[in-house]
């Protein structure tokens, strides 16, 4: 297993800059997601850990050894890719087998290797099978498998999951964080998805443009965004993220003026509050439902009011309301996040409510 550093790491194509001068350390054993919108510079720097790409600039390092200039197949990493990659003309043992080919190592021992690692996986019955005789569940695994019978020092998963439907997908999270964690390998995960990097990292790095915009822990991302963008990006249904301008001690927001606790700089602000959070029929401002949306155990709805467009969550699989009843929308102090509207970066120590 190793420890990864990335130091100052900037990766340009010609005039384009895909990674900006981006610094991170990961520690022996962690698992860490790195999140982001397509384009962001997600796989880019995967890749570059993977020995694929180059770096520009900076240095990557894996337990303090730099690795700038070390070929792909010399960095002992498994990669496992968006499209698998399985080799169609090989068996399932055959594809499993095929990176100990580098190494020094005897044929029966390569295949020893692979079935203790297919039985990990729990694919011992499909060895003599080619891919196209296997589910996307099962392509998943022995992708997986051919990652990991190496023994590498570091995992990479460049979405991995984006090609299963819904039910694999949830079952294939919980088995990848059952292999992470029994095999205790360094592990990078690239997704857009933030529900996979929230249930399966230890840590969320989220990605902007080729340039960091927050680390943290699952919890630390979606209770204390520090950006707009990491706001908006973590969480499903998003935050509601109010436009208003401060003065006087309060906040404007459209027709409504929010009272506010702690010293509030005057100027444009955001508001940030989640659609669970937001009460509904006690204190508050009148609303109208635009939208209700039954999502299973909850409901999400769509509101118009001098607050202007509103999401709000009710934990209730029959909606309590309809299309075109009034309510009344009200939200706590400790439930809210203030952002400089100039900067988009959050406020300290301030809060608003209705």
């Amino acid at each position: 297993m190793a420890r990864v550093d990335l130091k100052n790491v900037t990766k340009d194509w010609g005039t384009a800059k895909a990674i900006d001068d981006i610094s991170l350390s990961l520690e022996n054993g962690e698992f860490a997601a790195v999140l982001g919108p397509s384009g962001c510079g997600k796989s880019t720097t995967l890749f570059m850990l993977a020995g694929i790409y180059l770096p520009t600039s900076g240095d990557i390092l894996f337990d303090g050894a730099r690795v700038n200039d070390v070929e792909a197949r010399d960095r002992n990493v498994g990669i496992v890719f968006q499209s698998y990659a399985l080799y169609p003309n090989m068996t399932v043992l055959q594809n499993i087998t095929f990176p100990l080919r580098f190494k020094e190592i005897s044929r029966a021992d390569a295949e020893r290797s692979a079935r203790e690692i297919a039985e990990l996986v729990e694919i011992e019955g499909l060895l003599d099978r080619r891919p196209n005789q296997l589910s996307g569940g099962q392509q998943q695994r022995v992708a997986l498998a051919r990652a990991l019978v190496k023994k590498p020092n570091l995992l990479l998963l460049d979405e991995p999951l984006s090609n299963l439907d819904a039910t694999l997908r949830l079952s294939m999270r919980t088995e990848i964080r059952r292999l992470q964690r029994e095999l205790g390998v360094t592990t990078v995960l690239v997704t857009h998805d933030q529900i996979e990097a929230m249930t399966m990292a230890d840590r969320i790095v989220c990605m902007n443009q080729g340039r960091i915009e927050q680390e943290g822990t699952p919890e630390a991302l979606y209770s204390r965004p520090e950006t707009v963008f990491a706001a908006s990006f973590i969480g499903s249904p998003p935050m509601n993220l109010l436009a208003g301008e401060a003065s006087d001690g309060g906040i404007k927001v459209g027709e409504a003026v929010l009272d506010t606790a702690g010293d509030v700089p005057p100027g444009a602000v955001k508001v940030g509050i989640r659609p669970e959070h937001i009460t509904v029929n006690g204190e508050g401002v009148q609303a109208e439902i635009l939208i209700a949306e039954p999502l299973g155990r909850e409901t999400l709805y769509t509101a118009r009011s001098v607050l202007g467009t509103t999401r709000f969550l009710e934990p209730t699989s029959v909606p309590r309301f309809k299309v075109g009843d009034q309510v009344r929308l009200g939200f706590e102090p400790e439930h809210t996040i203030l952002f400089d509207g100039n900067h988009d970066r959050r406020l300290e120590g301030v809060r608003a409510h209705v």
